[in-house]
Order: C-alpha cells, then structure tokens, then sequence
C-alpha cells in the first residue's frame, strides 16, 4: 500500500501491474512472489484502519527531520512555527458515510468523507490527518490541536471557530490566524492603525484577539 500511495495508484489493477514492472527490485525487500488482485483486496478487508494510521505515523516520526527546511533566510525563520489546518471533502459513488449538503432534485445522493489535515508549512507534509463523515462539522477536528508547542502559529478557516480552545491558546503562548466569523459577538477594546498586514489576526494581552480588513486599516481588539 505505501507503493500505491507514492505511485498515486487509483486502483488494485494499476497497483499489481505497477509492482509486475518493479519485481527484481522488490525481491531485495523479500517479496518471494507478487500478490494477486483478489489477495490485495481480502487483506484490505481485514485490515482495521488503525493499522495505516500507524503506519503512517511511524514513518512521519522517522523521517521529519528531512523534511524541515533549514535553508530559511534569518528574516523568515518564523515561518518554521507556521502550522496549517484545513480539511477536503471527497465524494463517494454510494451514500456509505454521510455526505454533506441539500438532496438532490432527483432524490439520489452520493455519500462522502471528510478528510482533515494538520501540516506544518515547512514539512509541506500532514503530520495529523482525520478522516470523517462529510457531514460532521469542522470544530470536532479542533480539540487535536490543544497542546501545541509554545511559540506556534495555527492557520485555519472560520469553520474551525472554537472560542475556549482561542482562550486556552492565548495563555499557553500559542497564536492563531483566522476570519471572524459572521455571527460572533464582538465588544472593540481599541482600535489602531495597522500598516502592511491585511487580514491579520493575533492575541492582544487581555487574551483576547484583533484583526484588520486590508492593509492600513483599523485594527480592532476583542475580549
């Protein structure tokens, strides 16, 4: 599975023919013989999903520090405390996990998964990822994020709004960017002029937070 995934296989035919055309090299990691369709297929069945996720975290933890970049200019070294949190949805040919959206005029629907992921900018690969129901809400995935490192800068969306986890950030020195949301409550504690950072939002010292509109405008701080 992990030659399927670096060879972006989509399925088992692609995958047995793809290690047909490696199968000297595949004889230095012990494969005696290459599996059939039919074998790859019933072991996936019994394979319970922990088992990738394992998997994939043994290797991220393995191999991280390769993927760093330390050749950062001194004035972008902050970008190493950037961690990005976005998900995708992908669509399924059956209704298996429930998809998200109004049904159909024609009353079919296709079902879907949500997938969620956690990277940091300068690894430019998922240290965290969750799969869910299409339809499950974007601020379950936010608990996994409690206790980053200190100094850390989450970027995520407006679905992630998640006022406690803000608060708990703000005393632990973890910051945050992100769009306010339509419907929040905000009380203006002051206001300032803010030059060359559009749409930027960070904690103020009452752990609260600000954000501007565009560049050079007013700079408004929330309790």
């Amino acid at each position: 599975m992990i030659f399927a995934v670096l060879q972006r296989t989509s399925g088992l035919r692609e995958l047995t023919s793809g290690l047909a055309g490696y199968s000297e090299g595949l004889k230095h990691l012990g494969f005696t013989h290459l599996p059939k369709r039919s074998t790859v297929s019933d072991a996936n069945k019994k394979r319970p999903p922990e088992l990738f996720a394992r998997v994939f975290a043994d290797i991220y933890r393995r191999y991280r520090h390769y993927l760093s970049d330390s050749s950062l200019p001194k004035n972008e070294r902050w970008l190493r405390n950037l961690f990005l949190v976005d998900s995708t949805t992908i669509t399924l040919f059956k209704e298996i996990m429930k998809a998200c959206g109004r049904t159909p005029a024609d009353g079919k629907r296709k079902g879907g998964v949500k997938v969620h992921m956690g990277m940091h900018l300068t690894e430019e690969v998922p240290s965290l990822i969750r799969i869910t129901k299409a339809a499950t809400n974007d601020k379950q995935f936010m608990p996994e994020f409690k206790n980053m490192a200190k100094g850390t800068i989450l970027v995520f969306d407006k679905a992630y709004m998640n006022y406690p986890l803000y608060r708990h950030w703000g005393k632990t020195g973890v910051h945050f960017v992100t769009r306010l949301n339509l419907r929040s409550t905000v009380q203006i504690l002051r206001d300032r002029t803010v030059a060359q950072a559009p749409r930027r939002l960070e904690y103020s010292k009452t752990n609260g937070f600000c954000w501007a509109t565009k560049a050079n405008s007013t700079l408004y701080c929330c309790a």
